[in-house]
């Protein structure tokens, strides 16, 4: 059987009503991708964090099976990167230099690794990163078929709007206009690819909190960290190196305080850390879009669907057995018209502190979200009616134990 080329490309931190009627963002080749494929507008991540959000793609298993956290990840664990190996498919990459996507891509056939984790080297897409992806596309080293998986992380913070990107032509704000000059780009690829002999997949890790406007507390907290760093470097400040620190963060939280007093919790929520509260929608839900080989209707479904269905949907669409328990499930139901009967998701923090997990999990159906601690049931529960309260902004849980 002759397979298709695959393109899976995946967005860091961008939400699913990026792409809704009321955008602002200019996406006219992603627009193209959906008017020629399937838009799932209600795809869910199953965490606010790239790890444990990307590993339930690769493995179409939740981290409840896999034991995949934000620093933990088990070269063991089999992939859908591995199941295409076994089908004769050449595997190539272009990541950040995260060590979780370097180990998961440690037997691809060809990588790209642009440095990340140290912003200061960070160039993005118009900074080389994108020509590096146009030179391996038309590289005569991409064998046939191939896997070729992207991970952008130009609309992560602290973004850089290219100048001719710049303008009101492209956004009202910055997540928007990054959003236009990712999309520029990704017409640049798709200009380099077949796109009758290759299925695209393009999705996100997870969301961002929605900003009330551009001008972030965030600025604030960034200086006083600036200070902290350069009082540590000064000799005669450094036996009050740590009075100095904790007078600086009461200050901080002292700024903080004043500036959110005046907004509603939903505007103040978009000053939250992600990771460190609730999994609201703009954290989780993320734009899901199916297109190329063998899915060439227009059309958008609006049934909840999952990260892990990503993978065993691939598979369905290339006609490939999968011999494995996996929690994921076709969605080629779906793109032929057809029922299918709705599985809530799972959803959960991730962590940013190496040895735990994440504090709060929970269950997102199509109509309520229910969220605790996980480690102890009886702690941090909220149910929210997603139909009738959509911003979750009435924690519920307290009236309606039944539910």
């Amino acid at each position: 059987m002759l397979f298709p080329n695959i393109l899976l490309l995946t967005i860091d931190n961008v939400r699913a009503d990026k792409f809704n009627d009321n955008k602002s963002c200019l996406i006219p080749y992603l627009e193209n991708l959906i008017r020629n494929g399937v838009y799932f507008d209600h795809a869910i991540s199953g965490a606010d964090g790239t790890t444990i959000s990307l590993a339930n793609i690769f493995t179409g298993c939740y981290s409840l099976r896999t034991g995949i956290s934000t620093y933990f990840f088990n070269t063991n664990t089999e992939t859908f990167f591995d199941v295409l190996k076994q089908n004769n498919y050449h595997t190539y990459c272009c990541i950040p230099d995260l060590q979780f996507l370097i180990k998961t891509t440690m037997n691809f056939d060809g990588k790209i690794i642009y440095p990340y984790v140290n912003r200061d080297l960070y160039v993005g897409l118009f900074g080389g990163i994108g020509n590096q992806i146009i030179e391996q596309l038309k590289s005569k080293e991409m064998k046939e078929p191939w896997l070729f998986f992207i991970h952008l992380m130009d609309a992560k913070p602290p973004i850089t709007i290219p100048e001719e990107f710049n303008n009101m032509n492209y956004g009202n704000m910055k997540s928007d206009k990054i959003l236009s000059a990712i999309d520029f780009w990704i017409g640049k690829i798709l200009h380099e690819v077949n796109l009758e002999n290759t299925l695209i997949i393009i999705s996100s890790d997870h969301g961002n909190f929605i900003p009330i406007t551009d001008e972030s507390l965030d600025k604030i907290p960034k200086n006083i960290h600036k200070l902290i760093r350069k009082c540590k470097n000064i000799k005669f400040l450094e036996k009050l190196g740590f009075h100095v620190f904790l007078f600086l963060r009461y200050m901080l939280k002292k700024i903080r305080k004043n500036k959110l007093k005046n907004l509603s919790s939903y505007e103040s929520r978009s000053f939250s850390t992600r990771t460190k509260t609730e999994l609201f929608d703009e954290l989780i839900r993320v734009p899901l879009i199916f297109s190329g080989y063998n899915v060439t209707q227009h059309k958008k479904i609006s049934h909840l669907v999952r990260h892990v269905d990503i993978f065993p949907t691939i598979m369905t669409l290339l006609n490939i057995s999968l011999n494995k328990n996996i929690d994921g499930r076709s969605l080629y139901p779906l793109i032929q018209g057809k029922n299918l009967k709705e599985i809530p998701a799972y959803i959960e923090n991730a962590s940013l502190n190496t040895m735990n997990l994440g504090e709060r999990i929970g269950i997102r159906t199509s109509e309520y979200k229910y969220q605790r601690n996980r480690f102890d049931p009886t702690k941090n529960i909220s149910l929210y009616d997603l139909k009738n309260d959509p911003l979750e902004e009435k924690n519920i849980a307290n009236n309606h134990k039944d539910i």
